[in-house]
């Protein structure tokens, strides 16, 4: 294997982020092949490149967007916790709070398993962090508050009938939209690595 190259994982991060957008087939075959588990070793054997971690979020990102089969398989896999302390490690690094940030909203979102483990490692904190670290950053700034907001409504819903919902949903995806539909639209990564570019770290 190449698990210690770094390039070598940058690079295959990259390509996964690349496939798993915006196809809910590529997202499944992607996570049947073992994907989440390879994106959280690159983070786990390069904790120290932030060019790998950057992926690596990105990937992880596209993986779980809308997807709960992969959601579950990210939590079981103990990936939520590389993903905070990656957040933990570089908190000034901007873009890695940023990804970080946005890769915990998409956790999050609509799926109660995602939220429970992201509050109980430390997540909700981490992204606190982030917003207060960062107030001249627009990109971490919109990703932190829109998790914190997310995260501030949904637990204070009843979480016994929001399991029965989820549960239900886990085990069929939600049909793919259109690819018309697909191409109108803008990738959050894509819009979030021309935010950073335009501000640059801080």
């Amino acid at each position: 294997t190449h698990l210690k190259n770094a390039e070598v994982q940058r690079i295959a991060c990259e390509a996964i982020r690349t496939l798993a957008h915006g196809s809910k087939r590529n997202q499944r075959t992607l996570m049947e092949s073992g994907c989440v588990e390879k994106v959280v070793n690159s983070m786990i054997q390069h904790k120290d490149n932030s060019e790998v971690q950057r992926q690596a979020l990105a990937a992880l990102g596209n993986l779980i967007y809308q997807s709960h089969t992969v959601k579950k398989r990210l939590c079981l896999s103990g990936g939520v916790e590389h993903i905070v302390d990656a957040m933990g490690s570089s908190p000034m690094d901007a873009p890695i709070q940023q990804m970080g940030c946005w890769v915990l909203l998409n956790l999050a979102t609509g799926s109660l398993r995602g939220r429970k483990a992201m509050v109980e490692l430390g997540g909700k904190e981490r992204v606190w962090k982030a917003l207060q670290q960062h107030k001249e950053h627009a990109g971490v700034q919109n990703q932190a508050a829109a998790c914190i907001r997310l995260l501030e409504r949904d637990l204070e819903e009843d979480e016994d009938a929001e399991a029965v919902l989820e549960d239900s949903s886990e085990e069929e995806e939600e049909p793919e939209e259109p690819q018309e539909q697909e191409e109108e639209k803008e990738s959050h990564f894509s819009a979030m690595s021309r935010n950073s570019e335009e501000e640059g770290d801080t």
